[in-house]
Formats: C-alpha cells, sequence, structure tokens
C-alpha cells in the first residue's frame, strides 16, 4: 500500500515565498513523498467512516455466527465417525456438511488453534493500526476490503476461543472452527471434489484477499500515477 499524499507541498510554498525555490531539489521531494508512505490522507478518519466500518464488521460476524448457529443446532452430530452425510442443495455440487477444522486453511495446523487465535488477534491490531493511525480507512475501497476481513477474522476467532461449546464437547472439536459449506465437483481436478468445507467467515476473508489484490494491480498505481504527477506539477510551479 505505499502511496502518496495528495496534499500541498508545504516545502515548495514556502520556498515560493521566499525566492529560494531552488533549494528544494527532486531528491528532496521524492524523500518528502517517501516519508509519507503509508500516510493516505491528510485528514483524520471521519465518525461517519469509522460507523460504516463497524456496520459491515458487525454484518458479516453476525451472518457468520447466526449461519453457525442454526447450522450446527440442527445437523451437527458430534459422535459421528467420518463426519456427517450432505445435505444437498444444488445438484450435487453445493450443499450442507458439518464438519470442524482445529486448524487452518486446508486443515493444516491441526491442533494449534491456540496459536491461530493469538495469531487472529494480532491481525486485528494491525488492520486497526492501518485503517486509524495511518489512515487507510480514508480510502473506501481499503475500508470496505479491511472491514470484511475483519469480520471474518473475528467469526472464526470466536470459534478458535471455543464459545460456542460447553467443556463436556469432544476433544477433537474443542476449540475448532465450525464449516458447514460443503462444495464438490465430481470429477473435475482432485482439489474440487471435494473442496474442503469453509463458512461464512472464510468467504469473507477469501473475498477480501481477493479486492486487496485487485486494489493492488489496478487502483493502487493510478493513485501512485496521479500523486507523482501532482507532485511534478507542484515542483514546476515552485520552480517558475
Amino acid at each position: 500500500m505505499n502511496q502518496t499524499t495528495l496534499g500541498t507541498d508545504e516545502s515548495g510554498q514556502n520556498d515560493s515565498g521566499s525566492g529560494n525555490s531552488g533549494d528544494v531539489t527532486p531528491s528532496e521531494k521524492a524523500k518528502h513523498a517517501n516519508d509519507d508512505a503509508f500516510l493516505l490522507f491528510a485528514d483524520p478518519v471521519s465518525v461517519g467512516r469509522g460507523l460504516m466500518l463497524v456496520a459491515i464488521l458487525v454484518c458479516g460476524v453476525l451472518a457468520d455466527l447466526l449461519t453457525k448457529q442454526f447450522i450446527f443446532g440442527s445437523h451437527f452430530q458430534e459422535d459421528m465417525v467420518g463426519g456427517a452425510q450432505p445435505v444437498w442443495l444444488i445438484g450435487s455440487w453445493l450443499g450442507i456438511q458439518t464438519s470442524t477444522n482445529q486448524g487452518a486453511l486446508f486443515g493444516m495446523g491441526q491442533g494449534l488453534s491456540v496459536v491461530f487465535a493469538v495469531l487472529s488477534v494480532a491481525a486485528l491490531a494491525v488492520l486497526i493500526y492501518l485503517l486509524f493511525v495511518k489512515r487507510w480507512a480514508n480510502d473506501l475501497f481499503i475500508a470496505i476490503t479491511f472491514a470484511m476481513i475483519a469480520g471474518g477474522i473475528i467469526g472464526n476467532l470466536y470459534d478458535r476461543l471455543g464459545l460456542w461449546h460447553d467443556v463436556n464437547i469432544a476433544p477433537e472439536h474443542a476449540n475448532a472452527v465450525r464449516d458447514w459449506i460443503h462444495f464438490r465437483w465430481a470429477g473435475g481436478p482432485k482439489i474440487f471434489d471435494p473442496w474442503p468445507n469453509f463458512n461464512i467467515a472464510d468467504c469473507l476473508l477469501v473475498c477480501g484477499a481477493i479486492l486487496l489484490c485487485f486494489h493492488a494491480f489496478f487502483i493502487q498505481p493510478k493513485m501512485e500515477a496521479a500523486a507523482n504527477a501532482k507532485l511534478q506539477a507542484d515542483g514546476q510551479v515552485s520552480d517558475d
């Protein structure tokens, strides 16, 4: 997110007023831009933008936790060997199948729920820092994307903290993330036959990551080009 503030070059104005505009070299201007590389805007994040972030986050968390509560209350059988059988909704492609995951993506890191919980808290802290201290929330696209990611993190963190079950649950389900969306492409690539079960929080995380990549490759370069053009224009004005 190495973007440049589109603010006014105060050093250029001061030098222009004093007649010493030639003292501000291009390298100094570049250094000034780099110093503010992670400060997207000079203005603090507005209350309205903050409320929008909270609203998106809360909607995401509620969608995840309420669907888990409903599905697991109706279909989850803790003692079933091999997991519950799918309830198909769209042919034999998409259905409901409850399962738990004490690891991360694709079941990696089984039994490390506490580690992933700590990493989740750290990730949330980083998001808050970037959004409100570095003021990335002033970029609407980034604000929405980060709110989605934060909602996904909190939804799965709730499960990893064991808040969805009592102390009598079987050890293999304790502090595990609840997954229930089942996708299978029979006869397709092996990874899709079946795809590992997932949930709404996972959807928020994946969609957020895709949107971040889109921003990095298509939106950010345009913003940087506009910032560079603004710096060059300011430099020409001050030189004149």
